[in-house]
């Protein structure tokens, strides 16, 4: 649902918004909707390399 609601926000060709559900997971995440949307947007820009953790 978080993914396919952000893929809504981020598409100039549909409308969209951050439910309470997906608000939910975000705050369980500890992760501001700000923050997660420019993540997902700016995300080449923001990690020049591999993400997570070298043992994943």
């Amino acid at each position: 649902m978080l993914v396919e609601e952000t893929g809504r926000i981020i598409r100039e060709d549909k409308r969209g918004a951050i439910s309470s559900n997906s608000q939910d997971i975000l705050n369980r995440l500890n992760i501001p909707a700000d923050n997660w949307l420019k993540i997902m947007t700016e995300f080449g820009h923001l990690f020049k390399g591999a993400v997570g953790a070298i043992r994943h």
